[in-house]
């Protein structure tokens, strides 16, 4: 537990504001009276969650950064939910760190012309299976943009949502999932237009090696009166090793007119062509393929610019490809 948790600082720059939970549990914070802890919920989840032992209500009503640990080393259901008020931008930094076998679901409520900035990362251990939900719930004019780094080295299933409920409503996904675990992860990025004027943007990026296999989904609806709708999402896997595989299924489903609707998928390996040519200038093969495999996935670092988490992001994914 102590390394846990001296992993987990080494993430806190001195000015940070950050929450530290221990099996959904807060162990450690130095947050201001802007950001409020608590076991009620909003209206928008089923009241019953709110009675869960391990629920927790984060409500952020200014705008600031703040970072967000959850070290789970018992096994059980984890609950949170965290709703910014009106006209606030906030960035997030969330860090899940299981040693067990675990289920995580999260609720984002953006509300009316408020702007969230998510950064997850998930890492967890040979032996800590790991059930993660993501849902994004937008109002009038708000806009979510959620960043997703799952490396956990066990069987995962991840979901994350958005649920576009109110005009000028915008969610942008960007999801990269490392499989080294040789085992299954699935990857389901969904997004539900519920209203007209409203926009999705999903890139997901799979990775897999060591006789993994992984298999990423989009789903994209777009419901009956969401005309002026505008969704675009793309999926691209590659491929590291004979034994790997990657399942890729772009979905849309559109019940109304005067729509703008777009996917594709692409799965490969790295272009030896790109490989040759970097070793035609003094690097090596490996040297090569771990720069072009980084470039992939560098683009989850954009927007967010704190150099502890960005530094700890290449690192993950440099300890896994």
């Amino acid at each position: 537990m102590t390394q846990l948790l001296a992993k987990v600082k080494s993430l806190i720059n001195q000015d940070d504001l950050y929450i530290i939970f221990l099996n959904g549990n807060v162990i450690e914070n130095n947050i201001n009276s802007n950001i409020k802890i608590n076991k009620s919920t909003s209206n928008l989840m089923d009241p019953k969650i709110s009675n869960e032992q391990n629920f927790i209500h984060i409500a952020i009503s200014q705008d600031t950064k703040l970072k967000i640990f959850h070290i789970i080393n018992e096994e059980g259901s984890f609950t949170q939910e965290i709703e910014v008020t009106n006209q606030n931008n906030i960035t997030i930094y969330e860090y899940l760190l299981n040693t067990t076998k675990c289920s995580f679901n999260s609720n984002l409520i953006a509300s009316n012309n408020s702007t969230i900035n998510y950064f997850s990362i998930k890492e967890g251990l040979s032996n800590s299976p790991l059930d993660y939900k993501i849902v994004s719930h937008l109002f009038n004019d708000s806009k979510i943009t959620l960043h997703n780094l799952n490396a956990n080295r066990n069987v995962v299933n991840e979901y994350i949502g958005g649920e576009l409920l109110q005009s000028g409503s915008e969610y942008y996904v960007y999801a990269v999932d490392i499989n080294t675990s040789q085992d299954k992860h699935q990857l389901d990025a969904v997004a539900h237009h519920k209203c007209g004027n409203s926009l999705s943007r999903f890139t997901c990026f799979g990775m897999v090696n060591n006789n993994s296999h992984s298999v990423i989904n989009t789903n994209g609806f777009i419901y009956k009166h969401a005309s002026m709708s505008d969704m675009n999402h793309k999926i691209k896997g590659i491929i590291l090793d004979p034994k790997s595989t990657i399942t890729a299924n772009p979905i849309l489903e559109i019940d109304d007119f005067d729509v703008v609707a777009g996917h594709g998928a692409s799965v490969g390996d790295i272009s030896q062509e790109d490989i040759y040519y970097l070793m035609s200038r003094g690097l090596t093969y490996e040297e090569s393929r771990k720069l072009i495999l980084s470039s992939l996935i560098s683009p989850i670092l954009d927007g967010f610019d704190d150099q502890l988490i960005n530094n700890f992001v290449l690192e993950i994914v440099n300890n896994n490809i």
